[in-house]
């Protein structure tokens, strides 16, 4: 019974880990590509992303890529 441990990153974070930028990343997130939790930071909406849907989404994201080559 081990207990999985979620973890999160930012959008900043994912989109440096493939050479794209946060907006980018946020532009996914908006296009409900790729589900995000929204943080209300103030007058800044902040997204977190799961770790396993960050790499759900690259695997299809890179497989669409392969597809356009």
């Amino acid at each position: 019974m081990g207990d999985r441990v979620t973890r999160w990153i930012s959008t900043e974070r994912a989109g440096a880990s493939i050479g794209m930028s946060s907006q980018w990343v946020r532009q996914q997130i908006k296009a409900k590509r790729l589900p995000a939790y929204a943080i209300e930071t103030g007058a800044r909406r902040t997204y977190r992303i799961r770790t396993d849907d960050w790499a759900h989404f690259l695997v299809r994201y890179r497989r669409r890529s392969d597809e356009l080559e």
